[in-house]
């Protein structure tokens, strides 16, 4: 039943926003020169099922040794000089999410799910965190655009925090809950609320996250 709606919401929103698609689309080539779809790998864990991840580009090309800002999975200090002015907007309200509506169709992702994790934050959760990364393992979920995590979750508090929250929302997920969230969703969009891992937090605040 979930997988239904997902799939006529993914596809009814695609033909809808259309218009904007093209908008975004433009507007990201004609500020970076580059392809304005960013192409991942993601997945829930590596026992999980890795996926092509879609997203709008929002920065500039990132030098080939980029891989020095991937110190935590919940926050990337360093990078935020290389994300453009129209791709802050887009980071900030989620609107570079809006390619994940393909991953949807597909049957790589939902709506609502857990956050699909870079390949790099994975081996840095099984190499770091291999308790943490244990519990995730027992997420069966498809991974999703929104979710508990990304609209109530602290990106300060840790891995510790995204993990318990992904755990919550897996154990108590139903019809309702998945709603509410989505509900919570539009206002994080229509107001740029969404809390950025590059560009929404301050020098102090990944001081104090280092230590915890």
């Amino acid at each position: 039943m979930k997988r239904f709606f997902d799939f006529i919401l993914a596809l009814l929103l695609l033909i809808l926003l259309s218009p904007l698609f093209l908008i975004i689309y433009l507007a990201v080539w004609m500020e970076t020169g580059l392809n304005p779809i960013f192409v991942q790998q993601r997945g829930i864990t590596f026992n999980g099922t890795l996926f092509r991840f879609y997203k709008f580009r929002t920065m500039h090309r990132v030098p080939d040794d980029a891989e020095r800002y991937q110190n935590s999975i919940t926050l990337k200090y360093g990078l935020d000089g290389y994300v453009t002015r129209f791709g802050k907007y887009l980071r900030k309200s989620g609107l570079d999410e809006l390619p994940q509506l393909f991953n949807i169709l597909k049957g790589d992702m939902s709506f609502v799910g857990p956050r699909p994790l870079q390949i790099s934050d994975i081996e840095l959760l099984q190499r770091n965190y291999p308790d943490h990364y244990t519990k995730r393992t027992t997420i069966k979920s498809r991974p999703g655009i929104t979710g508990y995590w990304q609209v109530f979750g602290d990106r300060l508090a840790g891995v510790k925090n995204l993990i318990e929250m992904e755990l919550y929302y897996e154990h108590s997920r139903s019809v309702l809950m998945d709603l509410f969230i989505i509900v919570e969703t539009v206002p994080v969009i229509l107001f740029a609320r969404h809390f950025d891992a590059i560009i929404s937090f301050r020098k102090e605040d990944v001081a104090d996250y280092n230590r915890l």
